[in-house]
C-alpha cells in the first residue's frame, strides 16, 4: 500500500510545467494568430513558421548570470518568408525576434542578476454569469430598516481579451446592454444590430414584450431624456447605435470646453421679442426658443429672433457631425475639412447672417469673435483626430448610410473582430454549456445566438426558472500560471511588431519614389538658381493679387495658420537677414510705403514657406533613413549619397532584416518583468519561503481585483477551497484573503482549474491500488465525499454504520455503501508551510496563520538540524526547493562520506 507522502507531486512542478507548455504550444499559437502580415495593397506578404522555431544556448549559466549581474536568456529564432507578388520573388530567412528569459530548474527567472518569480493569478474564467442586485429604499435617512427591498438581475459576458458586456434589468424593469465605458444601449437595438430579425427575436424569447419597454418611451418628468426609436433592420440599428455612442463620447470634450463656450454664449435678458439672442449650447443638442433639436451641434448661432436663427441655419446649411475620430462639415455645396490648426476657424463665417435690425455692426463683429473663440475651444479637443472627406454631396440618405456604416464598424471591432475580442476555448465551452447551444469551438467571438439566448436566460433567472451563479465558486475561477502570463505579454509584443512591420511595408514603395524625386529636386533647384532674374514688378503684382485675395474674405483672418515659437523665432531671423528694398536717405510716398510693407510681408511669408518645405523634407529623409538604412550608399569620398538607380532601390526595398527588429518583443517582456505586480523578487530567506513564493495565488494584478475595493465575499473561505486553496495561510493586513497558497496535493489542469486528489470507494472498500482521481470543483459537486481520517481495516474497508460525508456544501451521514470518494491524506486541505506545524488540529486558526507566516521569516542555521518534533514533510520541502545536493539519476547508494557520495544506477 503506497505511503501518502511519497505520492506527492513535485512542489515546483506547477511553475516548470507552465513554462514547458509555453515552449510547446503557447509560442506557436501566438505566431499562428499573427500570420500573415500584408501591406495595404496586398503586394507584400510576411509569413512566420513558428513550428520550426529555435532557441540558442544561453550565454550564461544560472550561477554565472547571478555572479555577473546578467540575464539568463536565450535568443528566439524563427524562419520568416517574404513574398513579393509584383516581382514574383520569395525570400526565406531565419530572423532573431528577441531574447526570451528562461526558467531555471528551481522554477524562477534570472534578470540582471536578480532571481524573479512570476506569481500565479486566480481570476474569473471567461463565460457568462448571472447575478442579482438588491435595492433598498429607506423612508428617511435615519431609518434603521429599509421600507422596500426589490431585486434586479444582470448577466456578465466575460471574455479573455476585449470588452466585457453586461445585460441588465434596471429599476423600471427595462432591459439594457452596457459596457464598462459608454452609455446604456437597449437590448432590442443590440439584437437587431447583430443581424437578427424581429420574428426570430419574438419567437425565441420567453417574454418578448419586455424588450420594447424602453423603446419610444416618453417620461414627462424627465425633459432631458433620450428617446430610443424603434428599429426594423440592422442598418437602422447601426445608425442609432452610432449616434448614441458618439453623443456620449463627445460629452467629455464638451465638458472640457464648457467654461470657454459658456463665456462665448452668455445671454443678456432684454424686453424685446428676441429674448434669446444666441442659441444655447448644452451637451450635444442645439436648442432654441421653440425647442429646435439638431443632434451633434457644437455651433452657437446669434440672431434677432428664432426666425432669423432658422434663416441663418438654412442659408448657411451647415451640417456638422462630430464623433470620437471623425468630423464631417458641409457648407452649402462646398464640402471641406477643418484645419488641423486648433486656433483656425472650422468654416467660413457668413457675416450677412449676423447683420440684423436689432444688432449693429459693432455687436455683430463681437458675436463673430465670440463664435470664433467658442469654436477654437472645441477644436482643441478634436483637431488631432483623423478625419474623413467624401466627395458626394451630403443629404439625409448619405448621412444615414455613413452613420450606419460607422455603427457597423464600431460593433464589429468591439465584439466580432478576433483581433480585439477573444473568448478563448474555455469561454466558448462555457457559453455553449450555460446557454445550451452548439456553436463551433473555433468561434471565439460573440455571435447573435449568444446574445439572444443570454437575454432569454436572463428573463428565466428573473422568473426563478434558473439559478444565479456563485462567482466565488472555484468552477468559475481559473488560474493563470507563469507560462500563460508570459504568453499574454508575448502576444502584446507581437501586436506591436505587426504594426511596425505593416508600416514599413506600406512605406517601401513610397521611399524609392521619394528619393528619386529628391535627386530631381536638386537638379531643378540648380536650374532655378540660374534663372533668378525675375523682375521685381512681376513679384510685386503677384504679391498684391495674393494679398487682395486673402483679405477679400472675412474668414481668412480667422483661418490663418498659427506658428509655433520655434518657427516664429526662425521667421524673425529670416526677416532680419533680408536686405532692405529702399535706402535710408530716400523719401517714400504713402503709396510706396504701402507697397514696401506688402513686399516685405510677402517676402517674410515666402521665406517661412521655404523653411517649412525644407523641414518637411528633412523629416521625411531622417525618418526614412532610420527605417531603411540600406538606401544610403557610401560614395567615393566616404560620405553617404542617395541611390538613384531604380534597380538598386528595388533590390534594397525587400530585405526581411529591415522589416523586423527585436525592439517590440524585448520591450514587452522588459515591461512585464520590470513593472508588472505579478513579477516579484524571489523571497530567499529560507527554502520554505522560496517554495511558498512559487506556489502562491494572487487575486490582484491586471484583470483582477484591487485591495481597496475587494469585499469580504472575495476574501472569505469557500467550501470548494477544500483540497485546493489553503484556508489557513494568507498574509495579515490589506492582502488578507487576496493572496493565498496552493495546498500540498493540488494540481492545475490545462484549462487552469485547480484539482484535488481522491481515492475511489467501491461498496465500502477504498480502492487505493487504482490510483488517485483528480477532481475539479465542478466534478466534486456531484459526488459524495468522505473525510480522509476515517478508520480503515487491513483489507481497506470503511467501518459499518452511517459515516460523515459532504455533499456539495452540506454535511450529512450516509452508509458506507453510498460513499463514492474518500480523501487521500489529512494534510491535503492545507499548504506546505501549514503542514509543517505539529499538532495543527489543536491550534487556533489565527495562531496557526501567524505560525505559518513566521516560519518563512526564520533565518537558516549555519549547520542545519532536524526538528525534534516534525511532521514528515521537512525533507521533501527542502529537496524540492533545490537547496540540497541532488543526484541526476536514481540508483543504489554504495558509498557515503563527508567528501563524496557514490550512486550506482542501471543503464537503460
Amino acid at each position: 500500500m503506497p505511503i501518502p507522502r511519497y505520492v506527492l507531486s513535485d512542489f515546483v512542478e506547477i511553475q516548470r510545467k507552465s513554462f514547458f507548455d509555453l515552449l510547446e504550444k503557447g509560442l506557436i499559437e501566438e505566431f499562428s494568430k499573427l500570420n500573415p502580415i500584408r501591406n495595404s495593397k496586398k503586394t507584400l506578404e510576411l509569413f512566420f513558421y513558428p513550428e520550426y522555431y529555435k532557441l540558442t544556448r544561453p550565454i550564461y549559466t544560472p550561477k554565472t548570470a547571478i555572479l555577473n549581474g546578467k540575464s539568463y536568456t536565450s535568443k528566439l529564432y524563427i524562419p520568416v518568408q517574404l513574398t513579393d507578388k509584383i516581382s514574383k520573388t520569395i525570400k526565406l530567412k531565419w530572423v532573431c525576434l528577441g531574447n526570451l528569459p528562461l526558467m531555471t530548474k528551481r522554477g524562477h527567472f534570472i534578470l540582471n542578476g536578480a532571481p524573479r518569480v512570476i506569481v500565479n493569478q486566480i481570476l474569473r474564467s471567461p463565460g457568462i454569469y448571472y447575478q442579482q442586485k438588491i435595492y433598498e429604499n429607506f423612508k428617511t435617512k435615519w431609518s434603521s430598516q429599509p421600507d422596500t427591498i426589490y431585486k434586479r438581475y444582470y448577466a456578465d459576458l466575460i471574455c479573455q481579451r476585449g470588452t466585457w458586456l453586461r445585460l441588465e434589468i434596471d429599476k423600471e424593469k427595462f432591459l439594457w446592454a452596457q459596457m464598462k465605458k459608454g452609455p446604456k444601449i437597449p437590448i432590442f437595438w443590440f439584437l437587431i444590430a447583430m443581424g437578427l430579425t424581429e420574428k426570430i427575436i419574438f419567437n425565441t424569447l420567453l417574454d418578448p414584450t419586455r424588450l420594447l419597454g424602453n423603446i419610444e418611451k416618453i417620461d414627462p418628468n424627465k425633459p432631458d431624456q433620450i428617446i430610443y426609436k424603434y428599429v426594423k433592420n440592422p442598418p437602422e440599428a447601426w445608425a442609432e447605435l452610432y449616434n448614441l455612442i458618439s453623443n456620449s463620447s463627445s460629452t467629455f470634450s464638451n465638458k472640457e470646453s464648457k467654461n470657454s463656450i459658456s463665456r462665448s454664449v452668455k445671454k443678456k435678458n432684454s424686453s424685446s421679442d428676441f429674448s434669446s439672442k444666441s442659441a444655447s449650447l448644452s451637451g450635444d443638442k442645439f436648442t432654441a426658443q421653440s425647442g429646435l433639436n439638431l443632434t451633434n451641434r457644437n455651433v452657437a448661432l446669434a440672431g434677432p429672433s428664432l426666425e432669423a436663427a432658422m434663416k441663418s441655419v438654412t442659408t448657411e446649411r451647415i451640417v456638422e457631425h462630430q464623433t470620437d475620430e471623425k468630423t464631417i462639415i458641409e457648407n452649402k455645396n462646398q464640402r471641406f475639412l477643418p484645419s488641423l490648426d486648433p486656433l483656425a476657424a472650422p468654416f467660413p463665417v457668413n457675416s450677412q447672417a449676423y447683420e440684423s435690425p436689432g444688432i449693429n455692426k459693432k455687436k455683430s463683429n463681437a458675436l463673430l469673435k465670440q463664435r470664433a473663440d467658442s469654436q477654437r475651444s472645441i477644436n482643441f479637443s478634436i483637431f488631432s483626430k483623423p478625419q474623413i472627406l467624401k466627395s458626394q454631396p451630403l443629404n439625409d440618405s448619405t448621412l444615414q448610410t455613413n452613420f450606419s456604416e460607422l455603427g457597423r464598424k464600431w460593433l464589429f471591432n468591439k465584439f466580432m473582430n478576433p483581433r480585439t475580442y477573444d473568448l478563448g476555448k474555455l469561454g466558448r465551452f462555457n457559453f455553449n454549456k450555460k446557454l445550451g447551444i452548439s456553436i463551433s469551438q473555433n468561434q471565439w467571438t460573440l455571435t447573435a445566438q449568444d446574445l439572444l439566448y443570454a437575454t432569454n436566460n436572463l428573463l428565466k433567472v428573473e422568473k426563478g426558472l434558473k439559478k444565479i451563479d456563485d462567482i466565488d465558486h472555484l468552477k468559475n475561477r481559473r488560474v493563470r500560471t507563469s507560462g500563460e502570463l508570459l504568453q499574454i505579454q508575448i502576444a502584446t509584443g507581437l501586436v506591436r511588431l505587426e504594426k511596425t512591420v505593416r508600416e514599413k511595408m506600406n512605406l517601401q514603395k513610397n521611399t524609392s519614389q521619394f528619393f528619386l524625386s529628391t535627386s530631381r529636386f536638386k537638379q531643378t533647384q540648380q536650374v532655378k538658381n540660374k534663372n533668378t532674374s525675375l523682375s521685381l514688378k512681376k513679384k510685386q503684382n503677384m504679391i498684391n493679387s495674393t494679398i487682395k485675395s486673402s483679405l477679400s474674405s472675412p474668414s481668412s483672418a480667422l483661418s490663418f495658420p498659427v506658428v509655433s515659437p520655434k518657427v516664429q523665432l526662425m521667421k524673425e531671423t529670416l526677416t532680419k537677414k533680408q536686405p532692405p528694398l529702399v535706402r535710408s536717405n530716400e523719401v517714400l510716398t504713402f503709396a510706396e510705403k504701402n507697397k514696401h510693407k506688402k513686399t516685405t510681408e510677402l517676402r517674410r511669408i515666402s521665406n517661412l514657406k521655404r523653411f517649412h518645405f525644407r523641414i518637411q523634407n528633412l523629416n521625411k529623409i531622417n525618418y526614412t533613413l532610420k527605417i531603411f538604412p540600406s538606401i544610403l550608399k557610401s560614395s567615393k569620398h566616404g560620405k553617404p549619397s542617395f541611390v538613384s538607380e531604380s534597380n538598386n532601390l528595388q533590390s534594397s526595398e525587400y530585405q526581411i532584416s529591415e522589416l523586423i527588429n527585436t525592439k517590440a518583443l524585448n520591450g514587452a517582456l522588459r515591461e512585464f518583468f520590470g513593472s508588472s505586480p505579478l513579477s516579484q523578487f524571489m523571497d530567499q530567506i529560507n527554502p520554505l519561503s522560496e517554495l511558498t513564493h512559487k506556489r502562491r495565488l494572487s487575486s490582484m494584478g491586471p484583470g483582477g481585483v484591487t485591495r481597496d475595493t475587494a469585499t469580504l465575499a472575495i476574501r472569505g473561505i469557500h467550501p470548494t477551497h477544500y483540497g485546493r486553496i489553503c484556508p489557513v495561510e494568507t498574509p495579515e493586513g490589506k492582502n488578507t484573503g487576496l493572496v493565498n497558497s496552493i495546498t500540498a496535493f493540488a494540481r492545475i489542469n490545462s484549462q487552469g482549474f485547480l484539482l484535488s486528489p481522491f481515492y475511489k470507494v467501491y461498496k465500502g472498500q477504498v480502492q487505493k491500488n487504482a490510483g488517485m482521481f483528480y477532481l475539479s470543483a465542478e466534478q466534486e459537486e456531484k459526488t459524495k465525499l468522505a473525510a480522509s481520517d476515517l478508520f480503515l481495516s487491513t483489507a481497506g474497508f470503511l467501518p459499518k454504520g452511517n459515516l460523515p460525508v459532504r455533499i456539495t456544501e452540506e454535511f450529512t451521514k450516509i452508509p458506507r455503501e453510498s460513499i463514492e470518494y474518500i480523501g487521500v491524506s489529512p494534510i491535503q486541505m492545507i499548504s506546505i508551510a501549514t503542514s509543517l506545524i505539529p499538532f495543527l488540529e489543536h491550534d487556533d486558526a489565527n495562531r496557526a496563520l501567524m505560525g505559518s507566516n513566521m516560519q518563512r521569516q526564520a533565518v537558516p542555521l549555519v549547520r542545519p538540524e532536524r526538528p525534534i518534533v516534525g511532521t514528515g514533510l521537512e525533507s521533501r520541502a527542502v529537496s524540492d526547493s533545490g537547496h540540497v545536493l541532488q543526484s541526476k539519476y536514481s540508483g543504489f547508494v554504495r558509498y557515503v562520506s563527508s567528501n563524496k557520495i557514490i550512486v550506482y544506477s542501471f543503464l537503460t
